[in-house]
């Protein structure tokens, strides 16, 4: 999966942001309707809580918050199980997915 370059993937599933933008690229192409997201997931005790965030990509391949979804904060519980719901209102050739907008650790 693409990610975007500031990330460094460390030990036991963990990553490290070195910006506040850390993103993942999820390949599509995804129609319209509903869709579960299920993962594991928790951010570092120093890291500031903010939300996630889904973004779709638009005709040009490109995201902007006017295409956000917000999905609220990452746990902060270690293997926290996180199952979210999302609905896409138009087709999309991808989605991006945004842990978190801090620098800092996060699984």
């Amino acid at each position: 999966m693409e990610h975007s370059p500031n990330l460094v993937k460390l030990n036991h599933g963990q990553w490290h942001s070195s910006d506040d933008d850390p993103w993942f690229k999820i390949p599509g192409p995804f129609q319209p309707g509903r869709y579960r997201l299920k993962f594991v997931g928790n951010v570092a005790a120093d890291v500031p809580r903010t939300d996630m965030k889904i973004y779709s990509a638009d005709g040009q391949d490109q995201f902007s918050e006017a295409s956000a979804i917000v999905l609220g904060e990452m746990p902060r519980n270690a293997a926290a199980k996180v199952r979210l719901t999302i609905e896409l209102s138009r087709p999309t050739t991808c989605l991006r997915f945004d842990p978190q907008q801090a620098v800092g650790t996060f699984q």
